[in-house]
């Protein structure tokens, strides 16, 4: 049996010397300030939709969400998760070199 800590080290890319740094979110602002956070590696999202068009800070004119650094962000256990990325022409871009998960979402 692998312990939590195991488990969650699977979930997170994590480079050579850094911490796993995991934050929950239940809101949209929430997810905004988690990003924000150069040492959150592994962002955990409660049950519901994110309306990421609501938050400027997340995204560019063409991306809802503009992901920049290695990250995980996935979808707390049980829960139902939607990243709403309103009327943009992309939801998500991920930034060349950067390895980033998205579970359950």
């Amino acid at each position: 049996m692998q312990s939590l800590a195991t488990t969650l080290l699977a979930f997170a890319p994590v480079a050579a010397g850094q911490l796993l740094v995991t934050r929950p979110v239940s809101d949209t602002a929430g997810l905004l300030a988690a990003m924000d956070n150069l040492t959150v590696t592994d962002i955990v999202a409660a049950n519901g939709t994110y309306q990421l068009w609501t938050e400027p800070g997340l995204g560019d004119q063409n991306h809802s969400l503009v992901i920049k650094r290695d990250l995980t962000i996935r979808a707390a256990a049980g829960a139902t998760v939607v990243l709403d990325g309103g009327k943009m022409k992309g939801v998500v871009y991920v930034g060349q070199g950067v390895a980033v998960w998205l579970q359950g979402l």
